[in-house]
């Protein structure tokens, strides 16, 4: 299963790489540089949730995954994903709000490049005003085209 993160950290870390290179859309680019600590963590916890790794074991992911209809919405999650590397992973939005009292919400999507298909991946995370650590609240996997399978865990808005 580590192999398997590290294949799919290294495909992300060559899409952020090659999506820069070629120009990525400016709303993705602003967002990995605006908050690069929310990118960071939404891509991780996306390899983790692909490789099949107990993502609720992870200190970066809030209770909403800790369930036992978290495990099974990862399920359903996980069989959208193909077993096979995405040949590119490129930032393809984000939305972030906050308020002073109630900290900020980064709503971060990814583009995953397969031979026969795109899954738009997203991660949503919260950060409380008084820290610095981003905690993701909700994954989001689905099928770009006319097959709009979908499947999420946690809050996802």
């Amino acid at each position: 299963m580590r192999q398997g993160l590290a294949a799919i950290a290294g495909v992300i870390a060559l899409g952020c790489l090659s999506g820069a290179l070629a120009g990525c859309a400016t709303a993705p680019k602003l967002a990995s540089v605006t908050f690069p600590t929310a990118d960071e963590t939404a891509r991780a916890i996306l390899a983790e949730v692909a490789s099949g790794a107990d993502v609720a074991r992870d200190p970066r992911v809030g209770p909403q995954f800790a369930d036992n209809k978290a495990a099974e919405h990862l399920r359903a999650l996980r069989r959208l994903i193909p077993k096979a590397l995405p040949i590119r992973v490129a930032a393809a939005g984000w939305r972030m709000t906050g308020r002073s009292d109630d900290g900020a919400t980064a709503d971060l999507t990814y583009s995953w490049a397969y031979p026969h298909q795109t899954l738009l991946m997203r991660a949503v995370l919260h950060r409380e005003h008084d820290e610095q650590r981003w905690t993701v609240t909700g994954v989001q996997a689905r099928r770009a085209g006319r097959n709009h399978a979908l499947a999420a865990v946690g809050q996802i808005s």
